[in-house]
């Protein structure tokens, strides 16, 4: 099996460590499954490179922890399976056909999904009846932009996507 990771050695250890645990307990590392990883440290430009060297190994699957490892491998192992733990809705038509079936060699699980975030912002609003604007605090939120306007004007409140601001929600 090949690993490749976008993140540090660093970050990855503890993960890294439950897993090589469990298929140990589970008695297959080392004996059925040897495990072969790459981490970039958040070099995506290195990532084509770890892949190829994961790939002249003969993994019969590779595990790649995000979607930009997952794009690297799926662009130069056309036949390779893969196993992404990190998918989202806005990635799905390049990678695989649905969640409920993906179909093709990538599969995964979904760690966010856009309706979901519509289902928040009712939440929120249940709770906070008074709350008048939503608005954007952190990049990777960008994803989730059309998600959330089209809650908002739902629920009639005012989206912002004006710069990162101390708090993702804000009362009136």
């Amino acid at each position: 099996m090949g690993i490749l990771s976008i993140n540090s050695p660093e970050n990855d250890a503890r993960n890294m460590g439950a897993f090589r645990e469990a298929l140990q307990g589970l008695g297959h590392e080392g004996r059925n499954i040897d495990i072969d990883y790459r981490a970039s440290s958040g070099d995506t430009k290195s990532l084509t490179g770890m892949a190829q060297e994961l790939i002249r190994l003969k993994p019969q699957v590779i595990l790649a922890n995000s979607v930009t490892p997952t794009r690297v491998v799926n662009r130069i192992a056309p036949n390779l399976p893969i196993v992404c733990p990190a998918f989202s809705d806005s990635f799905v038509p390049s990678l695989a056909t649905s969640f409920a079936r993906p179909g093709g060699r990538v599969t995964g699980v979904a760690t966010d999904v856009e309706s979901l975030i519509g289902k928040l912002a009712e939440l929120v609003f249940d709770v906070m009846p008074d709350l008048a604007e939503w608005k954007e605090e952190i990049p990777w939120m960008s994803l989730y932009s059309s998600a959330a306007v089209w809650a908002s004007l739902a629920l009639c409140v005012c989206y912002s996507l004006e710069g990162y601001l101390p708090r993702f929600l804000t009362g009136s």
